[in-house]
């Protein structure tokens, strides 16, 4: 598991990830993605998308990302740019969250 930031502008989600990083070399090698986001102490919901990704070396492009991001990712070199095309996604909602009657609901998606 690896840190990435990810960025939704145009339409479509990007990741920034540190060059040095294993995920990184993860990717070059290998472009499927998972993402999950876990829910908080506070509430039961929770998000997971499987896709691959694509790295950017268009200069234009991540000045755009970069932009969406009011400059607070992406403005270093080493901070690469890559497109997510999304295969599918998977919804949570926890009711009854943190009882005994915790239950999930799910939405799911596939491309």
């Amino acid at each position: 598991m690896h840190p990435v930031f990810p960025v939704h502008s145009g339409g479509e989600l990007w990741l920034f990830i540190v060059n040095m990083s294993p995920k990184y070399r993860d990717l070059r090698s290998n472009p499927q993605i998972a993402l999950h986001a876990l829910p908080t102490v506070q509430g039961g919901e929770e998000f997971h998308l499987r896709g691959d990704a694509e790295k950017i070396f268009d200069a234009e492009k991540k000045g755009q990302v970069v932009a969406a991001t009011e400059g607070r990712q992406g403005a270093h070199p080493f901070e690469a740019l890559f497109r997510v095309r999304i295969h599918s996604a998977l919804h949570t909602l926890w009711e009854n969250w943190g009882t005994a009657q915790t239950w999930p609901n799910y939405r799911k998606w596939r491309s």
